[in-house]
């Protein structure tokens, strides 16, 4: 079955190539890198540059590279995706690389993205400003810079979940303009455990940036049920910008994700620390 699958996405220059050997895990840990970067779309894009890079730099083709990345999808804990139905010999490193990064955290993905050719890091703004540089270059403190990188591709990753969740619609108000949707955290990054809460898709919700904005500062809030609660601290304005674009959706029910609904302890501690009452 994996054989006919392969031979259906390979196109015919490709078939005739002799068959590529199975994938390192040095060479798993880069397509995990690049995994966790881009988009549901992107991924399943054979003619994405950041693919054709990986491909020349791992001297295989482009379909190869592209069913690794369905390989390390497979494992993915926050997508609906199920069974391997990647390369042969693959799921078990697949596998594998989502275990090591539970344990190893931001350590492998350093290690991961570090492996990553300069261009495909650059194109995947994977490289610190130059500001920033600049600045630990004055106050060098082991390690900074790569603790950025990494920090950019949880966020993305975790972006591209809630993207992937939510079919690219604002949960509210179904809005799917990529430019004004936001990840937003039901429970704070910076009070989340990174271990188990910070990537989760059930601590997210996908919201556009007006309504993000509000959710972030406790004006409104999310009920077990999906439904939103406004504050009683944002006044009603007898039909102005206040009740149109808050007070309208008092009561609303917010479009339910794909899978991983919103987890009820992180809703807890939203209406317990977050909103204002």
């Amino acid at each position: 079955m994996v054989s006919h699958l392969l031979n259906a996405t390979l196109g015919s220059e490709e078939a005739d190539m002799p068959r590529n050997p199975p994938w390192t895990m040095d060479e798993t840990l880069r397509a995990f890198a690049l995994y966790l970067s881009l988009t549901k779309r992107e991924r399943n894009d054979k003619a994405n540059p950041h693919i054709l890079e990986l491909s020349r730099q791992t001297g295989r083709t482009p379909s190869s590279v592209y069913m690794k990345l369905a390989n390390i999808s497979a494992y993915d804990p926050n997508t609906i995706e199920e069974g391997n139905v990647g390369l042969p010999h693959g799921g078990k490193k697949d596998a594998e690389v989502w275990d090591m990064w539970r344990e190893q955290g931001d350590a492998l993905l350093e290690r991961a993205v570090a492996m990553l050719p300069d261009e495909t890091r650059e194109g995947l703004g994977l490289t610190p400003a130059e500001a920033l540089i600049a600045e630990y270059e004055r106050n060098p403190v082991g390690g900074e810079r790569m603790t950025i990188v990494s920090t950019r591709v949880n966020q993305s990753y975790f972006r591209n979940s809630l993207l992937e969740n939510y079919e690219n619609r604002c949960c509210l108000t179904g809005i799917s303009v990529p430019q004004l949707l936001v990840a937003s955290h039901i429970k704070p990054w910076a009070v989340a455990d990174p271990e188990t809460e910070r990537l989760d898709a059930s601590n997210g919700l996908l919201l556009n940036a007006l309504h993000d904005r509000a959710f972030d500062k406790g004006l409104i809030t999310v009920d077990f049920d999906g439904s939103v609660v406004v504050s009683p601290k944002v006044r009603h304005d007898n039909g102005g910008p206040n009740d149109t674009w808050l007070w309208a959706f008092e009561g609303r029910r917010m479009a339910a994700p794909r899978s991983h609904a919103p987890g009820r302890d992180y809703l807890e501690y939203h209406h317990d620390v977050i909103f204002q009452r």
